[in-house]
């Protein structure tokens, strides 16, 4: 692991990081650099495209290595999520990609390794000046981390009205579970922006993911590929959903909810 530490990195000010990382991969010269595809990361990762001269593909869901030629593949959703485009850096280094959370799935640690931490000067490094900090404050969330969520129950455009979702809320409130959903459901007012799972969301990796009325276009489902087991209830038996269900039930969102609060099914 290399660290680099400085008063000056204290405030994360994006210029300043992308400076220092620049640097110390111009110093190194390595094959791959990848970054998170968070808030701060979309950015960074854009910045430090720039700074290498190098190629960036942003919030991919999916990397391999090509085992001939050593490329990096590259791929995510493109033409509005209707195809995934796989992507090469075939002349520049590094080959850089920013990765959305969740599509990593973390492996289990193993205590009799060791590493090393390599501590790098930079104590002659120059702030930018033209950028300061005037103030800073934290913003107040809700607590919910889909991200760590075991179990998530997503709506979609199936759930036609707040009534439904605020029962399926309860729902899922009895089972441990938290409640998100897709685009359209997040566009009809139904469901938080922040809990949006999908090409333009978030990408999860829960126990168990329950997608009560969505179809499973793309655009959703590459935000899920990393669910262990996923439950479909939709009305239309045809959906793509069903086609990587591992279970599905053929009903209407209303019904559905009305015989699972009631324990009918």
């Amino acid at each position: 692991m290399h660290l680099l530490e400085s008063e000056t990195l204290e405030t994360y000010i994006e210029e300043n990081y992308a400076r220092v990382i620049a640097d110390l991969a111009e110093a190194l010269h390595p094959e791959i650099l990848l970054v998170g595809a968070t808030t701060k990361g979309r950015g960074l990762s854009a910045r430090l495209a720039s700074l290498l001269k190098t190629g960036l593909t942003a919030d991919c869901t999916e990397l391999n290595i090509d085992p001939e030629t050593r490329l990096l593949h590259q791929i995510r959703p493109a033409f509005g999520g209707n195809l995934m485009a796989t992507i090469i850096t075939p002349d520049r280094r590094p080959q850089m990609a920013s990765v959305r959370p969740g599509i990593m799935q973390a492996i289990e640690a193993d205590f009799n390794k060791t590493g090393e931490i390599i501590q790098h000067d930079i104590s002659d490094f120059v702030a930018d000046k033209r950028i300061h900090r005037i103030s800073e404050s934290k913003e107040q969330s809700n607590g919910i981390s889909l991200n760590d969520s075991r179990i998530i129950v997503s709506v979609g455009r199936g759930v036609k009205n707040p009534e439904t979702v605020r029962q399926i809320r309860q729902w899922a409130q009895q089972i441990g579970a938290v409640v998100a959903g897709s685009r359209a459901a997040v566009e009809a007012g139904l469901i938080e922006p922040q809990m949006q799972i999908g090409q333009t969301g978030h990408v999860v990796s829960p126990d168990i993911y329950i997608a009560i009325g969505i179809s499973g276009q793309i655009q959703h489902t590459s935000g899920i590929g990393g669910a262990k087991k996923i439950i479909a209830i939709n009305s239309d038996a045809s959906a793509p959903i069903f086609n990587i269900a591992d279970y599905g039930w053929v009903i209407t969102a209303e019904e559905a909810v009305k015989r699972l609060l009631t324990n009918t099914i």
